[in-house]
């Protein structure tokens, strides 16, 4: 039923695009830190993981424009506890939010994101592979500055809200970016 609902939300979404009245596509590159402490003891990142993202904006209203984006972060590499076996971990997003802009044809563009993600995450190792996926929450910012008309630079910062299984797979997220805007 999940993959129903968000193969319809992001048809939708590109439904909107052909009609609307700007456009945005945008890519970047940041950190992940994720809330989970296996993360930090088994995989020994307190720093946190690059992660890259790419991103689609349709403006629905002169304010008001659906966003949907996938990220994923670069594997994470570990031993396990007791054999000291080697293991990586893999996560994977997909968010489809609501991003308020303050004023989207300023040279600063500031907005405000409200969304649904579902992160999937795979951990291997010689004795097992576990996989698993869940629905959560996104909540962020972002600003863009305009470079050229069609051309701004971003930065960006969200938190994650997802639990899978009892592995908490959500976390802060902060990267800069290029976006286009048609």
């Amino acid at each position: 039923m999940k993959k129903i609902t968000i193969t319809i939300l992001l048809i939708s979404i590109f439904a909107f695009a052909v009609s609307a009245d700007t456009l945005r596509i945008g890519g970047s590159v940041g950190l992940k830190k994720n809330n989970d402490e296996k993360s930090t003891s088994i995989y020994n990142y307190d720093t946190g993981g690059l992660t890259y993202n790419v991103n689609l904006e349709v403006f629905v209203l002169k304010h008001f424009g659906l966003y949907a984006a996938g990220s994923f972060m670069e594997d994470l590499h570990g031993e396990t506890i007791f054999l000291n076996e080697k293991t990586t971990m893999s996560h994977k997003y997909l968010s489809l939010i609501v991003a308020y802009h303050f004023d989207p044809e300023a040279t600063i563009d500031i907005s405000l994101l409200a969304g649904v993600v579902e992160a999937w995450i795979q951990e291997k190792n010689p004795f097992n592979t576990f996989k698993d996926n869940n629905l959560g929450f996104e909540f962020g910012g972002r600003i863009s500055v305009r470079i050229f008309d069609f051309f701004l630079l971003t930065t960006e910062g969200s938190y994650k809200v997802v639990k899978i299984a009892d592995y908490d797979a959500g976390g802060f997220y902060g990267g800069a970016g290029l976006t286009l805007n048609f």
